[in-house]
């Protein structure tokens, strides 16, 4: 019996397959990527942010600088939330909590590998060195919105 080369070619395209690879992170990482996105990344479309600390009775507005970036990292470490909301209108806003911080940094890692782009990884950890703040953007508006909606 032969096979003729078409009817192989159209087996091999309806051969697919899912490969799930552990990455691991830490803290810290997520910590930088926070940072990144507060400081730079996200600027450009951000209209409002408030801090909710649980351990501090007061609201934080948004401030693009590193003490208030590591506050507000610590703030969802310690089970508080930020609240964020777009620039044009409000019309995306958004809660972002460490598990949805999480979250937002695993969707952004299956959007990257759509586009074979995991040059971040290494040696099975993540090395901050690779992300810049465009990632950092991305993360951050996964984590608010649960899709990367600017830039």
């Amino acid at each position: 019996m032969t096979v003729k080369r078409n009817e192989l070619a159209e087996k091999y395209e309806k051969v697919e397959g899912t490969i799930m690879v552990p990455i691991k992170y830490t803290l810290d990482d997520l910590e930088g990527l926070l940072i990144s996105a507060w400081e730079g990344g996200s600027t450009y479309w951000v209209g409002k942010v408030e801090v909710n600390h649980p351990k501090v009775a007061k609201q934080v507005a948004y401030d693009a600088d590193w003490a208030t970036s590591e506050w507000a990292f610590n703030a969802l470490v310690e089970g508080g939330s930020i609240y964020v909301e777009d620039n044009e209108g409000g019309e995306y806003k958004g809660t972002i909590t460490l598990e949805s911080f999480k979250k937002g940094f695993e969707k952004f890692v299956a959007h990257r590998a759509n586009q074979s782009a995991l040059n971040f990884i290494y040696n099975g950890s993540i090395d901050g060195g690779q992300l810049d703040a465009g990632d950092a953007d991305g993360v951050f508006q996964y984590a608010a919105f649960g899709e990367w909606v600017f830039g």
